[in-house]
């Protein structure tokens, strides 16, 4: 208890300026911590430390608007990853990797929820404005298994659009970049966690509220013309794949 505190009061204090001291320590105790401590850390002491440089400057300036950028100027996705809570009432499923419009379904076939489901705008990013890969993001153990040991192993993307809360933001920031991705994380306005205890309700899949993005970033990132079924993409294993590049999930994926 007293040295959860002190960490706490590290992070408060943004000693060293890491920004992040009570959530890598909390994080240690769980499944997801180690597995990035042995796969991203310790694989590649060097390149998290660089990492780590970076992810210092980074949060030093803040975010812009609400979005972290590791790279000045706009650009193109390899990936673009949202967090599962921004589905509705999902007929896939809420705390999935699925999405029925991402799989070819065309909005007229599906419940009527998903006409409004900001998710479909973001598939449609990914897959017509980027050619890019598309994944929802559910448990930080997922994340670590599909998007970022693969990524380090195997440089499957250069850049990623991520969407997520911004509590988990800016460790999730380093988690990118140790991981080899320049990245831009939009957070939510509304609906997100604030605290550890609830980013580790919502890493059980136990979150109620939907979390949405600002109207502006909705404008910035999102596509109003998704009514036809969605082009070019083919689930392998828990991604979305562009199918000139879909591939075998299980051969990239780090086995538990």
């Amino acid at each position: 208890m007293v040295f959860d505190k002190l960490v706490l009061c590290l992070e408060r204090r943004a000693w060293l300026r890491i920004p992040i001291w009570h959530f890598g320590y909390r994080s240690l105790f769980q499944p997801y911590g180690r597995l990035f401590l042995r796969y991203v850390v310790l694989a590649s002491p060097c390149g998290f430390a660089s990492a780590l440089r970076r992810a210092r400057e980074i949060w030093g300036r803040g975010p812009k608007e609400g979005i972290w950028r590791t790279f000045p100027g706009a650009r193109a996705f390899d990936l673009v990853a949202i967090g599962f809570c921004m589905k509705p009432r999902c007929p896939a499923g809420r705390f999935t990797h699925r999405c029925l419009y991402a799989e070819g379904h065309g909005l007229q076939e599906l419940p009527p929820q998903c006409s409004d489901c900001p998710v479909a705008g973001l598939v449609q990013l990914a897959a017509s404005a980027y050619g890019a890969s598309f994944y929802i993001m559910t448990s930080a153990l997922d994340v670590a298994h599909d998007l970022l040991v693969p990524n380090l192993r195997k440089s499957l993307w250069r850049t990623g659009l991520f969407f997520l809360c911004p509590y988990s933001s800016r460790p999730f920031l380093l988690a990118a970049l140790a991981s080899g991705f320049e990245a831009e994380v939009v957070t939510f306005c509304s609906g997100a966690c604030s605290s550890y205890e609830e980013f580790l309700l919502a890493d059980a899949g136990k979150k109620d509220s939907q979390t949405q993005i600002s109207a502006a970033d909705w404008s910035t990132y999102c596509s109003p013309a998704f009514d036809e079924a969605c082009p070019a993409l083919e689930r392998r294993g828990n991604i979305y794949w562009p199918r000139r590049e879909a591939k075998d999930a299980d051969s990239m994926r780090l086995s538990p």
